[in-house]
């Protein structure tokens, strides 16, 4: 079960993340965001708010993703990065 699920969990905080992201540029999805209370572009505060949940769901995402069989990737090319 385990295999199914890190996959699972790395591909769905990535849709959750670029949700957010998008959200916090001004994606007109206010309807299916936050209670659906606003139409169109959420108001700033929440899109800030959106920002901040985006990093959070990152930290969510690397902590799956480094759990995973892809892990070794992941750990090569940060340190690759850190060599730079």
């Amino acid at each position: 079960m385990a295999s199914v699920a890190r996959p699972v969990a790395v591909a769905l905080s990535g849709a959750l993340v670029a949700f957010q992201v998008a959200l916090a540029a001004g994606a007109p999805w206010g309807e299916v965001s936050w209670g659906g209370g606003h139409v169109g572009v959420l108001p700033e505060q929440l899109r800030v708010a959106s920002g901040v949940s985006a990093v959070l769901w990152s930290g969510a995402l690397l902590a799956a993703a480094t759990r995973s069989p892809a892990a070794g990737v992941l750990r090569s090319t940060v340190g690759t990065l850190s060599l730079i």
